[in-house]
């Protein structure tokens, strides 16, 4: 991508074949070789024009220049998938050149067609600043678009790439408040009790001094048939010596301070209006219940009309003459917490075991300098916390992976008109609601059905591991009918070589590379839809072509074929425990008498056990779908934290941000230097409707271990360990055996029991979540017994 002295770069190629001064012309490359590969420095959205709701500008580089360009609503969802983002390369194929004819302003590329090559730009890495480079411009008399505003519609500021409610842009001031000398003249001040008692009387207010007591995030009101420039609001509860009223900040003003105000903060308030508060809104409650709260009317605070004066106090020279009241918590402690009433509100402070991963929410803590620095309770905590050796409370903190609180309610409820409980969804809707999830978005469905067939599968890392310790045969690679191809012959011999490559310690790349491997070979895609078909040769060949797709767009970056295997023995019309060695457990088994093992199940001995129900083997053959989202994702088990690791661990569990920036850790981790938690192995469950048109095949993962951050979720009140049990439940019960060490039964002992649920109506809560690109996680929550 360096650039030519004869041709120029991509960039001015590609420009230069539009035709920059002539609208509406397009550059459609002829073939691939004369399609433009560039680098994605960023991708910004903000509110569109009707129809549209919603566009994006992306900024492109080919190393020599950088270029924004609009994003054509034809390629959103690429945006909304997470995989046209910033670091990826963006092959273009056609590019047409627009203009606002509402404004005298400069022109815009807009990219028609476009496909991602990779997730990772090596162009980028070469770079020591790519937003350094010049702007290639664009317009028909070289003008330039501000940085921070939209190519197209009349958006003065962009918005957070997946939320509406984080400031995005250097168009936000910053955290600092402005310095000021002057002390506030108190003789003119008002309280806020006679502003509530007089406010009707006068239309110019004199000054307040009050103290922040509660700040709420900001909130964004923008309609695409609106046409406000700055759409944002945040409410803030203020008090002095008399009260607490709430105060707003409206549109530009929160550009200017909604950074600069946080919780304790003092401020002088001039030039503002008074009007009466909204009541329907959710309103904080107040730490000091002795505080009288004024509901009625709430301070305005506009960039005009008036133009609000805000002057932010020091703490060193806020006086005690003054009367403000301090920000009080209602601080508890963990052995308090259970026995609060329902609804209490409560403030807590302690160590951070578990972070989950973002799904659209992103949460900051930080104590230095806060007002409850000086409680009590939060002074015993710092002080016992000081006492913590940081190794010890390391080994049992953990992020990321699917974490789901509160957990679902022991009794299923179905939505009412108040929106109460969960509604039903329809199996043959599922597969067009999970299509809808954008990236890292996450829902619940519940479903009506049977469950017709359950099956268990060693994890691919725990059971690697294994392998080396106890000198096992590698069995990563299932039994195959004869018929299989060379090309699958070669994948096995890649998936040996990975086992044995063990012996030097396990990367998290090689951990990420078995359990993906896994999915294939056994003929099933974590992200495939696939429709009953009669072909079976045709419907392998499609099946390979989805994989290679998926591998494309996911970060592992691995080409795997699958290997299709040989299914289980379907000929029998009563229920079959089938392990995957073909020996065939009887379904009455003692589970008393079935072996147990210390601390977790160990896959040695439990082979990849499988049951079916006696409808099976008829209704798999006139499914019009089955939706396959059966395996174990990497994404979805925590990560032991290691502080050494930090920064990529933050990345793994973060929202993708939408600038780019070089990474701040080594991108390939040392062999063994980052850990999964203890997962040994998963239940596929395979539920069909109730009109067994459709079959949707999803993961289970028990509680078997209080490392696992679900463990404090779940009441655990002990159950008979049989497999409806544990779907109802969500654990598997643990016994004390010699030494004090746990026991828990094997995956054949539980799924020996799973004659109870054949042709039982059921209920299921299915969790399911889009990871990015055709990552999609299923997992099913939780089992209600219908009949």
């Amino acid at each position: 991508m360096a650039r030519s002295s004869q041709s120029g770069s991509a960039l001015e190629q590609l420009l230069a074949s539009v035709g920059t001064r002539l609208a509406g012309l397009q550059w459609q490359a002829q073939s691939s070789d004369s399609s433009q590969v560039l680098a994605v420095l960023a991708v910004e959205r903000y509110l569109a024009d009707p129809p549209c709701c919603y566009s994006y500008d992306v900024t492109v580089t080919d190393g020599v220049w950088r270029l924004k360009c609009q994003l054509s609503s034809n390629l959103a969802s690429l945006v909304q998938r997470n995989v046209l983002c910033s670091g990826s390369e963006l092959r273009v194929r056609c590019v047409s050149f627009l203009y606002d004819e509402r404004r005298l302003a400069p022109g815009w590329p807009c990219i028609e067609v476009a496909d991602c090559v990779s997730s990772n730009s090596a162009v980028l890495l070469g770079l020591a600043d790519p937003f350094s480079l010049p702007s290639l411009t664009t317009g028909t008399d070289g003008v330039v678009r501000a940085a921070d505003e939209s190519l197209a519609g009349s958006r003065k500021l962009y918005l957070s790439l997946w939320n509406n409610e984080d400031p995005y842009g250097a168009l936000w001031a910053d955290d600092t408040p402005p310095v000021h000398t002057s002390s506030p003249e108190v003789s003119k001040m008002i309280v806020l009790q006679d502003l509530e008692n007089f406010w009707r009387s006068t239309v110019r207010f004199p000054p307040l001094l009050v103290k922040v007591m509660y700040k709420s995030r900001l909130r964004y009101y923008g309609r695409p048939e609106k046409k406000q420039a700055i759409p944002f609001q945040a409410y803030f509860e203020v008090a002095d010596r008399s009260g607490m009223m709430s105060m707003v900040l409206w549109n530009s003003m929160c550009l200017d301070w909604y950074q600069k105000i946080n919780v304790g903060s003092v401020i002088y308030v001039q030039r503002y209006s008074v009007k009466e508060s909204y009541r329907q809104r959710t309103r904080p409650k107040a730490g000091d219940t002795q505080i009288r709260v004024f509901n009625s009317l709430e301070i305005s605070l506009n960039a005009r009309d008036p133009p609000a004066d805000i002057q932010v106090i020091p703490h060193s020279r806020v006086k005690a003459e003054w009367g403000l009241p301090a920000v009080k918590y209602q601080f508890i402690t963990r052995q308090e917490l259970d026995s609060l009433p329902v609804n209490y509100t409560a403030d807590v402070i302690g160590l951070v075991t578990y972070v989950g991963r973002c799904e659209r929410i992103r949460k900051k803590g930080s104590h230095k300098g806060q007002p409850y620095i000086s409680d009590p309770k939060v002074r015993r905590f710092v002080k016992w916390a000081k006492t913590v050796e940081d190794s010890e409370f390391l080994e049992k903190t953990s992020v990321g992976g699917f974490y789901i609180f509160p957990p679902p309610p022991e009794v299923f409820r179905q939505s009412d008109a108040d929106n109460q409980g969960e509604p039903l969804t329809c199996t043959s809707e599922l597969q067009k609601q999970i299509e809808g999830l954008q990236y890292k978005e996450r829902k619940r469905f519940a479903v009506q059905g049977f469950i017709t067939a359950v099956e268990y599968f060693p994890w691919p890392a725990r059971r690697v591991a294994a392998q080396q310790q106890h000198g096992e045969p590698d069995d990563l690679v299932q039994n195959s009918t004869t018929e299989q191809q060379e090309p699958q012959k070669a994948k096995a011999t890649v998936q040996t070589e990975v086992v044995k490559g063990q012996s030097k310690g396990q990367s998290l790349t090689e951990i990420n590379d078995a359990a993906q491997q896994s999915c294939y070979i056994r003929n099933r895609s974590p992200y495939k839809l696939r429709p009953r078909q009669r072909n079976e040769n045709k419907s392998h060949k499609r099946n390979i072509r989805r994989a290679a797709h998926v591998t494309t767009d996911s970060t592992l970056q691995k080409d795997f074929a699958e290997e299709q295997i040989s299914a289980p023995n379907c000929n029998s019309t009563r229920p079959v425990f089938e392990s995957r060695e073909g020996a065939v457990a009887q379904p009455n088994s003692d589970l008393q008498g079935s072996s147990r093992i210390q601390t977790g199940w160990n896959w040695q001995g439990a082979h990849c056990t499988s049951w079916q129900s006696t409808m099976w083997p008829v209704v798999k053959e006139h499914l019009s779908e089955h939706l396959e989202y059966n395996c174990l994702l990497p994404g979805s088990v925590p990560f032991k934290f290691k502080y050494d690791c930090k920064e990529f661990l933050m990345q793994q569990c973060n929202l993708h941000p939408a600038k780019w920036s070089p990474p701040d850790f080594n991108a390939d981790m040392s062999s063994g230097s980052i850990h999964h938690l203890s997962v040994d192995g998963y239940y596929v469950i395979t539920l069909t409707g109730l009109n067994r048109k459709v079959a949707i095949s999803t993961v289970f993962l028990p509680v078997t271990s209080p490392e696992d951050p679900r463990w404090l979720g779940f009441a655990q009140v002990p159950h008979d360990n049989t497999l409806f049990s544990c779907l109802m439940n969500g654990f598997i019960c643990s016994s004390t055996a010699e030494g004090g060490l746990q026991r828990f039964p094997t995956p054949d002992a539980i799924i020996q029991t799973a004659s109870s649920i054949n042709n039982k109506h059921i209920i299921c809560l299915l969790d399911v979540c889009s990871l990015g690109g055709n990552m999609v996680e299923v997992f099913l929550s939780k089992v209600y017994d219908v009949t």
